[in-house]
């Protein structure tokens, strides 16, 4: 056994390695054939560089490709890595408070994972515990394929306390046996110790797949906000079978702030919340999402204690089973005010498509005859406010007449699932609004 088969290892405070190249390389165990050996967990190790090339190497049955702790510079591309007893390319910092803490312009591009033990790709911070002096910019992981069976997560991303312009589009996420158990196919996630907004982060374009009856157990797409988010684009990601959620992080500090975050052009199951973030400037469009055939309270399913604003428009929002399919809901005693935009989606015929529920104090529930992509097609945007024992409505837009007036929450009830938060029928709103094509 070997700690690593190749292994450059710069200085952090006294000098970096320059200039690296490993290309065309074959390595593998041949006492463990197959089997991901636990004894060997490094076959390239390429530390504390500049500029270092790792391209068409093809490992298997054990160690994996690690380089940076910190890097500038770094291209890993057009590697096969198959049987890998850990992660199976890893870049990551651990930030030791001395020396250069900054990675930038770092490329893992192109390369295919087959089985590999724990996750397909780890990268900026060596798990949740990161120094907060740790800086990473511009981080493209693009167009890798990562198959088969692991124990965690296809492309794992823990952002620094300082982390701008990361991007991660078109890779192929393939889960593909039942052997273990994969929590989720691609992970934004955050050091615990985070409190400055990462900016422009994008994950787009995508494909992330079960086969053969395997699940993700957690979500197929996750983004956190932990520190805040600033600039943040889900784009045009194919999750067919299973969740996008949207993380307000744990850590204390929190819930934290999505501010000006883009979900567009995605299919997917569902789109969910935990850990109620914030969402300042939302704009959730032109999603494509399936449901279940067991139904959900939500197919977008926004939960928070704090106020969301924005956008929620021209999503396809199909329920299978019973449920609603735009769900706004609040843990919190008292809902926020929250000021958002729902227009021109659609739905099923018979579910109830926007709900706002979950404060003791009010529960509105607003039929399909207020989500205005079905019953007024050309009405441009429609405000939803609510926070006290009424709700307004304003129904202004292009071609209707409407007079919008505050509403009292009246007429007979129905009592929801828990028995506690009433509920209200459209029959109980209806008299309020008057509006004419």
């Amino acid at each position: 056994d070997f700690a690593s088969f190749i292994s450059v290892l710069g200085d952090n405070v006294g000098g970096f390695a320059h200039d690296i190249h490993i290309r065309g390389n074959h390595m593998y165990d041949s006492a463990y054939p197959g089997d991901g050996v636990v004894m060997q967990r490094i076959y390239i190790n390429v530390l504390d560089v500049r500029d270092a090339w790792v391209q068409r190497n093809h490992l298997e049955n054990g160690g994996r490709i690690k380089v940076g702790r910190p890097g500038r510079r770094i291209y890993v591309t057009h590697n096969i890595v198959d049987t890998i007893n850990d992660n199976g390319i890893v870049c990551v910092n651990t930030g030791a408070g001395v020396g250069d803490l900054i990675t930038e312009d770092l490329h893992i591009e192109d390369n295919i994972i087959i089985n590999p033990f724990t996750s397909g790709i780890h990268c900026i911070v060596d798990g949740q515990t990161g120094t907060g002096d740790l800086i990473t910019r511009r981080v493209f992981i693009e167009r890798n394929i990562v198959t088969g069976c692991w124990n965690s997560i296809g492309i794992h991303a823990v952002l620094s306390e300082q982390a701008e312009d990361i991007f991660i589009r078109g890779n192929q996420i393939i889960l593909t046996c039942t052997t273990r158990l994969a929590d989720i196919g691609i992970d934004v996630n955050r050091q615990d110790s985070a409190t400055a907004p990462s900016q422009n982060i994008v994950v787009e374009d995508n494909l992330i797949e079960e086969r053969n009856t395997a699940v993700f157990s957690v979500a197929g797409l996750r983004v956190s906000t932990t520190g805040g988010m600033l600039n943040g684009s889900i784009k045009n990601n194919k999750v067919p079978s299973n969740t996008i959620r949207l993380d307000g992080g744990v850590v204390a500090g929190g819930p934290w702030t999505f501010t000006r975050l883009e979900v567009i052009g995605n299919t997917a199951q569902r789109i969910t919340t935990i850990n109620n973030p914030v969402f300042a400037d939302l704009d959730m469009h032109s999603n494509n999402l399936q449901g279940t055939s067991a139904g959900n309270n939500g197919i977008i399913d926004l939960i928070t204690t704090s106020v969301i604003s924005g956008v929620i428009r021209d999503n396809r929002v199909k329920q299978l089973g019973a449920g609603e399919g735009i769900r706004i809901a609040s843990d919190n005693v008292t809902c926020p005010n929250h000021v958002v935009h729902i227009f021109r989606n659609t739905d099923t015929p018979a579910m109830t498509a926007v709900v706002f529920a979950g404060c003791a104090t009010q529960a509105v529930t607003a039929s399909r005859v207020w989500n205005l992509g079905d019953s007024f097609p050309h009405v441009t945007p429609v405000r939803w406010l609510f926070g006290s024992a009424s709700l307004t409505f304003d129904l202004s837009g292009a071609g209707i007449t409407c007079v919008a007036r505050t509403i009292a929450v009246t007429g007979a009830t129905t009592g929801t699932s828990d028995g506690v938060v009433p509920s209200y029928p459209i029959a109980a709103l209806g008299a309020g609004i008057n509006c004419t094509m």
